[in-house]
Parts: C-alpha cells; sequence; structure tokens
C-alpha cells in the first residue's frame, strides 16, 4: 500500500466498504460516536477539574506559608504564644513571627466567607508574600492598622465585587457570635490569589476569633537551610510536647496524598464511562463484520489481504472515534465547568478549603483526553477487526458460519478471562495489606475484564 494507486485504490474500498455501511447504518455510527464522546467528555471534565482544585490548594498554602522554611504548629491547633521568645532565641532561626488563621462568615453577603491571616506586621516582613496597602496613595497607615480593632485588608476583586470601599463596616460571624470589621486596608499580590483570604492584626485577630495567648503558627526563617534537621532537634527541646516542627512543603505533601486518592478515585470513575463506550464499540464493530461477511468474502476473494481486512475496520472505529473524541473535547470543557465547583466544595469538606474560581486548562490535558479516546477505540475495535481478518472467502461467503463458530469463547480467551480474575485477587490482597491505592482500582478493573473475557462472544 505504498504506492498513491494503490493508496488512492484503498480509499475507494474504504468509501465503497465503510462510508457506505455507515449511511444504512446512521445510528450504528452516531451510537460508537456518542459513547467514545461521554467517555473522553467525562475524562477531560475530571482531570480538569483534578488541576484545577490542585492549582488552587497550591495557590492557598503559597499565600499562607509565604517564604517560611520551617513551621511550628500544635496538634489541637492552640499553640501558646509565650513560646515565642524561645523559639526566636534558638541557635539557628534567623527570624520568627507568629500568626493566627481562621475563617469568618458574612451574614450580609450570603455564601461569602474570609479566611482571615492575623499577623505582626514587623516581623512578618521577611515570610510574607502578599502587601497591605491603603486604598489610596501614600504612606501606609500604621496608625489604622494598629489602633481600629476591627480594621481589616481585603483583596481587590473581593472589594470589587461586593463594591465595598474605604471606612464600610461589615458584619462577621465568628461561630455563633457577630462582629464589626472596618474596611480599612487592600490586599496587593503579584501573583493571582483567592479573593477571600483576607489579614489585619494579630492582637486583633487573636480578639476576634477568641484566641488570646494563642497562636495557630510560628513561621520561621533558618540561617542556614542546610542545618535544617539541627534546628528541629534544638526546638524540640523547648517547644510542648504536643507542638510539631516541619517544613511548609513537608505538610504540602502531607495534604497531596490525601487529595491523590480522592482525584484518584474521581479519574478511575471517569474511566468507566470509557469503559462502558469500548463495550459499546466492541459489540457494534461486531455486529458490523457479522453483517458484512458476504462484502468480507468478496473482498478476500479479489485479492484483499487479512491486513487491509482489518485496515479497513480498524480505519471505521478510528474515524468514528476521532469524530467522537473531538466532541468529548467539547463537552468536557463545558462539563468541567459545572464539575470545578463541585470537587471543590467536596474536598472543602473533606479535607481542606479551596476555592476554585478558574479552570486550569493545560493543552496536555486535552492530549491526554484525546489519546486516551482514539486508544480505547483501536483496543475495542482490534478484536473484531482481527476476526474479521481471519475469515476464510469461501466461509465467509456461506451465511451462518461465523455465528455458530461465535457462541462459545475460545481457550485463549477462558485462559486471559480466568487469569484477569487471578489477578484481580492478588491486587485486591496487595492494596488491603502494603500495595499503593490504585492497585483496589487495577483489581476491579480486572474483576470486569475477566468476566467480560469468559462470557460467549
Amino acid at each position: 500500500m505504498g504506492s498513491p494507486a494503490v493508496i488512492a485504490q484503498y480509499f475507494r474500498i474504504f468509501r465503497w466498504h465503510v462510508l457506505r455501511y455507515l449511511r444504512r447504518h446512521p445510528l450504528l455510527g452516531l451510537l460508537n460516536i456518542f459513547s467514545v464522546a461521554l467517555g473522553v467528555a467525562v475524562y477531560l471534565a475530571t482531570q480538569i477539574a483534578n488541576h484545577s482544585a490542585n492549582r488552587a490548594f497550591a495557590a492557598t498554602i503559597d499565600l499562607v506559608a509565604g517564604k517560611a522554611e520551617l513551621e511550628i504548629t500544635a496538634l489541637a491547633g492552640h499553640l501558646p504564644e509565650t513560646c515565642l521568645p524561645a523559639v526566636a532565641a534558638t541557635s539557628g532561626i534567623a527570624a520568627a513571627t507568629p500568626i493566627v488563621r481562621g475563617f469568618l462568615t458574612l451574614p450580609d453577603f450570603p455564601g461569602e466567607y474570609l479566611e482571615v491571616l492575623g499577623i505582626d506586621l514587623f516581623t512578618n516582613a521577611p515570610f510574607r508574600t502578599f502587601d497591605p496597602t491603603n486604598f489610596e496613595a501614600g504612606e501606609f497607615d500604621l496608625q489604622r492598622w494598629l489602633g481600629n480593632p476591627g480594621s481589616i485588608a481585603l483583596s481587590e476583586e473581593f472589594v470589587r465585587r461586593q463594591h465595598l470601599k474605604a471606612g464600610d463596616k461589615i458584619r462577621a460571624r465568628v461561630g455563633v457570635a457577630d462582629h464589626e470589621l472596618e474596611v480599612g486596608f487592600i490586599l496587593r499580590r503579584d501573583d493571582a490569589f483567592d479573593s477571600h483570604f483576607a489579614a489585619m492584626d494579630l492582637g486583633w485577630a487573636q480578639e476576634l476569633f477568641g484566641r488570646r495567648g494563642e497562636l495557630s503558627v510560628i513561621q520561621l526563617k533558618l540561617q542556614d537551610p542546610r542545618a535544617r534537621e539541627e534546628a528541629i532537634t534544638q526546638l524540640r527541646k523547648i517547644l510542648p510536647p504536643d507542638a510539631q516542627v516541619a517544613a511548609p512543603r513537608q505538610r504540602t505533601e502531607e495534604v497531596d496524598k490525601m487529595l491523590g486518592g480522592f482525584e484518584l478515585n474521581l479519574t478511575a470513575m471517569s474511566l468507566v464511562a470509557l469503559l462502558v463506550g469500548m463495550f459499546l464499540i466492541y459489540n457494534t464493530v461486531s455486529a458490523s463484520v457479522v453483517r458484512r461477511h458476504h462484502e468480507i468474502g468478496i473482498l478476500r476473494s479479489l485479492g484483499a489481504t487479512r491486513n487491509e481486512v482489518r485496515a479497513l475496520f480498524l480505519a471505521e472505529a478510528i474515524t468514528l472515534g476521532s469524530i467522537g473524541s473531538f466532541l468529548g473535547l467539547i463537552g468536557g470543557l463545558f462539563l468541567a465547568r459545572f464539575l470545578v465547583g463541585t470537587v471543590a466544595e467536596t474536598i472543602s469538606s473533606l479535607y481542606v478549603l479551596v476555592n476554585t474560581k478558574e479552570i486550569a486548562l493545560r493543552p496536555g490535558t486535552f492530549a491526554l483526553a484525546w489519546i486516551v479516546g482514539l486508544g480505547s477505540v483501536v483496543v475495542s475495535a482490534w478484536a473484531p477487526a482481527q476476526a474479521a481478518a481471519n475469515e476464510e472467502p469461501v466461509r465467509a461467503l456461506h451465511g451462518g458460519t461465523r455465528l455458530e463458530r461465535s457462541v462459545h469463547p475460545t481457550p485463549a480467551w477462558l485462559a486471559g478471562g480466568l487469569l484477569s480474575i487471578l489477578l484481580a485477587g492478588l491486587f485486591s490482597f496487595l492494596a488491603l495489606s502494603t500495595g499503593p491505592r490504585w492497585l483496589s482500582f487495577g483489581a476491579a478493573f480486572l474483576v470486569v475484564m475477566g468476566f467480560s473475557l469468559l462470557v460467549p462472544r
């Protein structure tokens, strides 16, 4: 099939054998397209939602952790501020700053909340990646920051969205108690960040959240980052027993592991839609082979090789799969806009608060979804296409012979089914003992494939 004449002849056969069949049976073609589009759309939307939630989480961690190299926290979240002087004086510590972190709701703005970071403006400068500034240009109003109990700095986006201005009063609810805050400053940062983030003076934040004498975190910078372990050892000698010392990156990795299991679960569920589509494609291509066994016999009698017959059926499946994958990419983009919010709400309820405003679009995600869609089509269509290629010309011209030979599974399929079920049992055992979490999903997939291979074809 290398010369132009042979290629042209192949496309004439493709037009006669494939396109004519699709015109006669449009519903089968539409079913294949829909099954691929649905699988690709669900897979793509899930991946976009996962990436968007991860990006929002990383942005929040970066904003709160700032440039800290170590963090001190307490298991119960109540770290006595009396340990701050000793921590700051510890050998190897270059700078230390206290943090109080809390959340409040805004009854006058339904659905809105604020994540408030109470900071010590004098010690926090080497750590923070944001700046509280006046609404108007000019020197920062330190007296207003320290002297007004309810003065708070809000993001520009939040102020714009709620039509607020300097001096406006807002009602904040912490638990069941209402407090009055005053819009005093604007938070600015070079990179985009969550609009629900806010900052205020450390002392007033302690009063607001009822945490007088307590801290959420003590952030640290080291004199020598290479001496981290030595600094941790010295700090543990002076800290309360329930205090923990770790790098912000380490805490992020711990949360990432929790989120990883949730996202793996979503990905596995999205692959179920692809798996259903694969069964539909397999069945429709198999039915197509049965219907066209006379045409296969004619083609083989006229000199068509097994490879050419196989290529015809694979080309048919790939053509429909390409259309379905393209439609799936479009559908997945729209579906992601609805799924991102749901995923963010679930993660916030179960793991850590994230606010996903924008969807994360990466070319690699679209390319992977396209490859997964077409790959599933080729895998699904391969067995019936191979069966068509193996048809003997004389046998193919006699109706019913292929149906008679296709009722019972072949020994190879039986062996494959039994092997899949045995592997599923092994994967399940490993997943429950020491294996990684993806083994459980692999076991579920192998069970489905095993019983699929055992049923009559």
